[in-house]
């Protein structure tokens, strides 16, 4: 069948969630992981959140990670009734981890500072940030103990001397991308977060428009965001910004911008290229030929990818979308089971639009 095609995983278990997951644990996980140790998670004193629980947070809280209705009712069901009641506690929680993510804020700002300087530079607001936390946490220093502040100071010498910090596993060079990638996901974990501290279920989606990709989205939390340079050989031709959430463990959706000089090139071929090199970023391989299709009066290729593994399989969908504005291409992205694929696809070009054309939802 034109433009489906199979790609054996034949390295990876979880296919495209683990290279997501991989990629950005590399990233992102071992800095939250000095924010948010396992022994100091949310420490309720006493009792101490199970294992369960803490593994329902570290998901909530990663870069790529979800929070769905079955896991906020799993976490809650094993929390206390008094403190489901509490609203005096549940209260300072929030605003305590409200607090807690604008420390983080300000010193990913202060990093970014100071590894320019090669000097220690702190933000304009980190020594307010700072006080707010330590003001909050000497209320209640169990809950996302105070220690995070030696944590975010390590950080940020580290940016400046460009002397690594140690991990959970490994030691981390602080250098631009890392701190990039910090900053592209620090709402939507604290998005998440909120959601899970809260003993009600409740979401709300909203429009989170994005600048760089002049486009706009209609979620429930923000879209963790990535640069990433497009290469030919050893010669950087390229970018592509990259905006992704996972919506559970099975489906992870994408919207991406790739940019690069088109010049004299068939308007087709720049659209399957523009497939590929975001395919290649998920390490997923890529042959054959798209359909092309019309798109909201644009022209667009789509591609369905099977992507085959011991343990699972799954259907990646993605259309690339020609930009004639500013010559770049729009390229949305789902991954999900074979028997959810086509929603999960759906519901991602519903949700999106395009700033420079269209005005209403589709």
């Amino acid at each position: 069948m034109n433009g489906e095609f199979k790609w054996v995983a034949a390295m990876c278990s979880s296919a495209f969630y683990a290279v997501v997951m991989c990629r950005v644990r590399a990233n992102i996980f071992a800095y939250l992981f000095l924010i948010f140790s396992a022994d100091a998670l949310w420490a309720l004193s006493p009792p101490v959140l199970s294992v369960r629980q803490n593994e329902i947070m570290r998901t909530a809280m990663s870069a790529s990670g979800y929070i769905t209705p079955d896991m906020h009712r799993e976490f809650w069901a094993e929390s206390p009734d008094k403190l489901k009641n509490d609203a005096q506690f549940l209260d300072y929680s929030a605003r305590k981890l409200t607090a807690l993510y604008g420390y983080h804020r300000e010193v990913i700002a202060s990093a970014r500072l100071s590894l320019k300087a090669k000097k220690i530079v702190l933000s304009d607001y980190y020594d307010v940030a700072k006080a707010a936390f330590l003001l909050v946490d000497a209320q209640e220093p169990t809950i996302f103990p105070g220690s995070t502040v030696a944590y975010g100071e390590a950080l940020i010498r580290a940016a400046a001397t460009g002397i690594s910090v140690r991990g959970p596993d490994e030691l981390i060079i602080v250098d631009a991308k890392r701190i990039d990638d910090l900053d592209g996901s620090i709402d939507g974990s604290l998005a998440r977060m909120q959601i899970l501290l809260r003993p009600e279920w409740s979401t709300t989606p909203k429009e989170y428009v994005n600048s760089e990709l002049n486009i706009a989205v209609l979620s429930d939390v923000p879209f963790t965001n990535r640069r990433h340079p497009i290469q030919r050989g050893k010669s950087v031709i390229g970018a592509m910004t990259i905006l992704f959430r996972s919506l559970d463990a099975e489906r992870t959706v994408s919207v991406a911008k790739v940019a690069f000089d088109i010049k004299h090139q068939n308007t087709r071929r720049v659209l399957n290229t523009a497939l590929e090199d975001l395919l290649h970023y998920f390490d997923v391989g890529f042959v054959g030929a798209p359909r092309v299709e019309r798109w909201r009066d644009r022209l667009s290729v789509q591609t369905r990818i099977y992507v085959i593994s011991a343990d699972s399989n799954a259907v990646i969908i993605a259309r690339a979308i020609f930009r004639k504005a500013d010559s770049s291409v729009v390229v949305l992205l789902s991954r999900s089971s074979q028997a959810h694929a086509n929603d999960t696809f759906d519901r991602l070009e519903k949700s999106m639009r395009l700033l420079d054309s269209e005005k209403v939802w589709p």
